[in-house]
């Protein structure tokens, strides 16, 4: 059952990135916001972030959310899930 949760959130993230683009300026919170929230707050907190294949693309969801609609919250999710699996 988590698998295919992991893979409903992962797809919601990484096709639906593009609508973004056309919300309304005034509108705080979309849908995709709220999906994105859920997935880093609730199904996969970047503190206890393990690195796998799902999660990878996940991580991917959130780069593309990023580079569409800069937002500190998304900036800060991977730069977290990041400094934890990688230690420099």
């Amino acid at each position: 059952m988590k698998s295919k949760n992991i893979l409903f959130i992962q797809i919601m993230i990484l096709v639906l990135t593009t609508s973004c683009n056309y919300s309304p300026q005034n509108v705080t919170q979309s849908w995709v916001d709220s999906i994105a929230r859920y997935g880093s707050e609730e199904f996969m907190p970047a503190k206890k972030y393990k690195w796998g294949w799902g999660e990878a693309v996940m991580l991917n969801g959130y780069v593309h959310l990023y580079n569409n609609k800069p937002n500190e919250k998304y900036k800060d999710y991977i730069r977290t899930a990041m400094d934890i699996t990688y230690n420099i």
